[in-house]
């Protein structure tokens, strides 16, 4: 494949994945919310592992916090891959983050309109957190090429 080919298809996932990220924002409060009961309700049914019972009853909490935290980790590979393409960009682990929080942080203003939704730091935090996390993975499969493994 070509490479601006290939720069366009990853510039192309990018915003396809941000575009997802802010249709999930927009939706209303009680949408987002049913989202985590489903998703509880089949964690609960074919994993036979009942959330809220674990978690005293902040198994929504935590559904929607990690869903907060691997949308930005996905966000910030997405991105690392785009700025990898460019040779001339030094510091391109650095600008992905910057972009990523950057994105974080306009999402919350975002649901800051959004009926029974909020703008909340809390979230940047945490959305902040799953860039890092994809940080680490990146520095980990760097690693293990170096050792060939």
């Amino acid at each position: 494949m070509k490479k601006r080919t290939r720069k366009i298809i990853k510039c192309l996932l990018v915003v396809i994945f941000m575009l997802f990220i802010f249709y999930m924002s927009s939706r209303e409060g009680d949408k987002s919310t049913g989202d985590s009961s489903a998703v509880i309700n089949f964690i609960k049914i074919y994993l036979g592992i009942d959330l809220d019972m674990i978690s005293n009853g902040n198994a929504s909490f935590i559904v929607r916090k990690t869903a907060h935290a691997t949308e930005y980790m996905v966000l910030f590979i997405l991105i690392y891959m785009v700025t990898k393409e460019y040779e001339n960009i030094k510091r391109k682990v650095l600008l992905s983050l910057i972009i990523t929080i950057c994105y974080s942080i306009s999402d919350e203003v975002h649901q800051y309109f959004v009926p029974g939704r909020d703008m909340r730091i809390f979230d940047v935090m945490v959305d902040s957190t799953g860039a890092l996390i994809g940080v680490i993975l990146l520095k980990i499969k760097n690693r293990l090429k170096k050792i060939h493994l």
